[in-house]
C-alpha cells in the first residue's frame, strides 16, 4: 500500500516538474528575445557609465579641472553662507547661545557661593559714649513728642 502511494506520488510530481521545467524554458527564451531586441538600444546609449569611462581615459590635467569643477559646485552653498551678512536666524541663534551661557555662568557663580563658608556675625554692639547715647535719646523723645 505504501509503495502504491509512493509510485502515484512520483508520477504526479514528475508531471509537475516537467510542466515547471517547460515553463522555465519558455520564460528563458522570452527573456533572451527581449535582450536581443534591446541590445542595440543599450549599445547606442550614451549614459553616465559611458561618461565615467571617458573621464578615466582623459589625461590628468583635464580630469583635474573637472574634479575642481565638481568640488566648486559642491562647496558653493557653504561659501555663500560664510560670505553672506548676518540675518535674523543668526541673531536669534546668537541670543539663544548667550542665554545658555548666562544660565551656565549664573549656576557656576551660585555653586561657588555655596562652597564658600558663611561669615560669622556677632551680636555685640560697639561701645557708645555717654554723650552720643544722650543725644540719641533726646532725638527719640523729640521725634515721638513732636
Amino acid at each position: 500500500m505504501a509503495s502504491k502511494q509512493l509510485d502515484s506520488l512520483k508520477i504526479s510530481s514528475a508531471k509537475l516538474i516537467a510542466d515547471k521545467e517547460s515553463r522555465a524554458k519558455t520564460l528563458q527564451t522570452d527573456l533572451d528575445k527581449k535582450v536581443i531586441e534591446t541590445q542595440p538600444i543599450i549599445d547606442g546609449f550614451d549614459g553616465l557609465m559611458a561618461r565615467i569611462n571617458a573621464l578615466g581615459k582623459l589625461p590628468s590635467l583635464p580630469s583635474f579641472f573637472i574634479m575642481l569643477l565638481f568640488l566648486a559646485i559642491e562647496t558653493s552653498p557653504i561659501i555663500a553662507k560664510l560670505l553672506s551678512p548676518k540675518g535674523e536666524y543668526d541673531f536669534k541663534q546668537e541670543d539663544l547661545e548667550m542665554g545658555i551661557k548666562n544660565v551656565i555662568s549664573q549656576n557656576r557663580y551660585q555653586s561657588e557661593l555655596q562652597k564658600k563658608p558663611m561669615p560669622k556675625f556677632t551680636t555685640r554692639c560697639m561701645p557708645i559714649s555717654k554723650k552720643t547715647k544722650n543725644s540719641i535719646i533726646t532725638k527719640r523723645k523729640a521725634h515721638w513728642n513732636y
